[in-house]
């Protein structure tokens, strides 16, 4: 006689496929987005750097940008005058 055991074990064993093949998946979607998003990180710190390499470039030729973004000619330093 059969104790009945192995009834579901089929099912069961379906079952844990479907859950793995889904698990599977999500890492999958998960390392995607990682590695979109360092992507991302990345491209930014690239034009962050580009950026301030163009400060620097205009600062030293007289220039400055302005708030909304134009580009003017850096103002005169002002001379202090010394007494005499």
């Amino acid at each position: 006689m059969s104790c009945g055991c192995s009834r579901g074990t089929g099912s069961v064993e379906s079952h844990e496929r479907e859950l793995n093949v889904h698990v599977a998946e999500s890492n999958e979607k998960l390392r995607s987005r990682a590695r979109a998003s360092s992507d991302a990180d990345n491209e930014v710190r690239i034009r962050s750097e580009e950026l301030e390499t163009l400060r620097t470039s205009l600062e030293a030729e007289g220039f400055v940008a302005t708030a909304d973004g134009d580009v003017m000619r850096a103002p005169e330093p002002e001379i202090a005058e010394t007494s005499r």
